[in-house]
């Protein structure tokens, strides 16, 4: 299975999004968000973001690390949020 396709199923599994984009000035950037309406435990961010100006593969195996990272930290309603 390719990272792309770990990462789609990771996400899917723990009710993450995720999105990316190639910009040749820039390399890859992407960004992987908890549900709405919920912010990571330890700081309040609704997600995590990474670049690489490497090859594609890397950004994939970054964005997997961070979906990870988000599930293991855990996530709680954004207080006075919906």
């Amino acid at each position: 299975m390719t990272t792309a396709k770990k990462c789609e199923t990771f996400a899917a599994e723990n009710g993450l999004t995720f999105d990316h984009d190639h910009s040749w000035w820039d390399g890859w950037s992407y960004e992987v968000s908890v549900p709405e309406g919920m912010e990571l435990l330890d700081d309040g961010r609704t997600g995590l973001t990474g670049s690489t100006d490497g090859p594609k593969s890397e950004m994939w195996a970054m964005m997997l690390a961070d979906m990870k990272t988000c599930v293991e930290t855990g996530w709680r309603p954004i207080e006075g949020g919906q």
